[in-house]
């Protein structure tokens, strides 16, 4: 097992750690979808309709600004000592 020192060397000895906390995940989000399908389930009696135009576009451009800001934080977080040095 040739890439074992490696690995070891790499995660500083804490890969099972890295593994427990990736299962725990696992289990957390199984745990929470579970919930959210149930409070958000459409009830069998009443029929699904279409949302109005300018609710779809707040939740998709929440949406795009939730996935931005998580793909590229420093967007934010460059901006942020900027205000906090010119506020005065």
């Amino acid at each position: 097992m040739t890439g074992a020192p490696f690995i070891r060397r790499r995660t500083g000895g804490y890969g099972w750690l890295a593994v427990i906390m990736a299962v725990n995940t696992v289990i957390g989000l199984y745990y929470y979808l579970a919930w959210a399908s149930r409070l958000f389930a459409a009830d069998a009696g009443v029929p699904f309709g279409r949302m109005p135009r300018h609710v779809g576009t707040a939740i998709m451009v929440s949406a795009a600004g939730t996935v931005l800001m998580s793909v590229l934080p420093q967007l934010v977080l460059g901006i942020a000592p900027l205000g906090a040095t010119t506020g005065g």
